[in-house]
C-alpha cells in the first residue's frame, strides 16, 4: 500500500507540472460548512492534558486552494480512479477504528493473553483520541468527499474534521507502544507496516487526504514520545508489562 501511494503521488507531481487549472475550476466548495463536528465527542486523556505546547506548534492544515491542497485533491482522485478490489477490501475491513487493527499483528488474543497491557493501550487510546480531535476542531478541514461532492466518491461515509487523521495518529501510537514491548523477530517492522496500511487506507477511501494521513503519522510520534516522558504512563505500561509477563520491555 505504501509503495502504491507512493507511486501515485509520484505521477500526480509530475502531471501536475504540466497542468495546472485554475483552483475555481477544480474546487467544489459547499453551501455552508457543517456545524456538528462529530456525535461521538472524545473521552478525556488519562496521561496528557492538551496543553502541551507541543499541540500549539503542531502544523496548521494546508488552506483551501493552496499549492498542498490542490495536490491533495489531485492525488485523491488518481488514487479514486485507480483503486483495486483489494485495495477496496482492505479500506472497507479498516473502515472502524480499533485498537485490535493493531494488537491483532502480535496475537489475535492479545485481549485476553495481555489484559493489563491491554489496559493501558486504552488508556493510551483515550489521550490519543482527545488531543487529535482538539486538533480537528481547530483546523476544521472538511473530509474529501465533503469540500468536492461531485469529485470524490468515498467508499463510506464518517463523521469529524479531516486534518489530521485520527486512524494514522492512533494506529503510529499504538504500534510505537507495542513496538517497545514486542520487538523480536521482526514484529516492530510488521507493526509499524501495518499502521503504514491502516493510514494509506483512509486515502483509498476516500475519507482523508495524503496530507492528512502524513501529519496525522507525525501526530502520532509527537504522542509517543510525549507519552514516553510521562512518568505515570511509564509506571502504568512497565506495571502491566510485569502482571502479563512479558519479559522484552
Amino acid at each position: 500500500m505504501k509503495r502504491f501511494l507512493s507511486v501515485v503521488l509520484a505521477e500526480v507531481v509530475l502531471f501536475g507540472l504540466s497542468y495546472s487549472p485554475s483552483w475555481g475550476d477544480m474546487a467544489t466548495q459547499p453551501a455552508s460548512p457543517p456545524i456538528a463536528v462529530s456525535s461521538n465527542p472524545p473521552p478525556k486523556p488519562v496521561y496528557l492534558t492538551g496543553h502541551e505546547k507541543v499541540w500549539s506548534d503542531f502544523p496548521k492544515s494546508p488552506a483551501l486552494g493552496s499549492q498542498v491542497d490542490q495536490l491533495d485533491l489531485q492525488t485523491i482522485l488518481s488514487v479514486q480512479d485507480s483503486r483495486t478490489i483489494d485495495q477496496k477490501n482492505e479500506a472497507i475491513r479498516d473502515q472502524h477504528y480499533l485498537i485490535t487493527l493493531m494488537t491483532d499483528v502480535i496475537d489475535s488474543s492479545f485481549k485476553i493473553k495481555y489484559p493489563h497491557t491491554f489496559m493501558v493501550l486504552e488508556q493510551a487510546n483515550k489521550d490519543s483520541s482527545f488531543i487529535t480531535s482538539m486538533l480537528k476542531n481547530e483546523n476544521a478541514r472538511l473530509r474529501p468527499y465533503e469540500q468536492h461532492p461531485d469529485l470524490v466518491h468515498p467508499l463510506f461515509s464518517t463523521d469529524g474534521y479531516s486534518y489530521p487523521s485520527g486512524h494514522a495518529s492512533g494506529m503510529d501510537l499504538q504500534a510505537h507502544i507495542l513496538a517497545t514491548l514486542f520487538h523480536t523477530n521482526g514484529q516492530d517492522s510488521l507493526l509499524f507496516k501495518r499502521a503504514r496500511e491502516i493510514a494509506d487506507s483512509r486515502v483509498v477511501a476516500g475519507v482523508h487526504y495524503p496530507s492528512d494521513v502524513k501529519e496525522g503519522q507525525a501526530l502520532g510520534d509527537l504522542l509517543f514520545t510525549e507519552l514516553e516522558s510521562n512518568p505515570k504512563f511509564k509506571h502504568a505500561l512497565h506495571a502491566a508489562a510485569k502482571a502479563d509477563h512479558i519479559p522484552t520491555i
